[in-house]
């Protein structure tokens, strides 16, 4: 239950400051935001590591894809 709440904290905290940024910047929160959901649910061993990964390469590789 602290997981959720703590996850909801952040997506709600991310949400509130993208909402006036330039459109590459949005790409990039929200790109670390599920890349870093996604890595920490990909990696069962540590979950850290797979969050900072994901959020990293989402971050990375949705900037180019944010105009599309």
């Amino acid at each position: 239950m602290r997981k959720i709440l703590s996850l909801a904290a952040v997506l709600a905290l991310s949400a509130f400051l993208l909402s006036c940024t330039v459109p590459q910047s949005r790409g990039a929160g929200v790109g670390a935001g599920v890349g870093g959901v996604a890595g920490a649910l990909l990696d069962r061993e540590n979950p850290w590591r797979g969050g900072v990964i994901g959020a990293t390469l989402g971050a990375k590789y949705s900037v180019p894809l944010s105009p599309i």
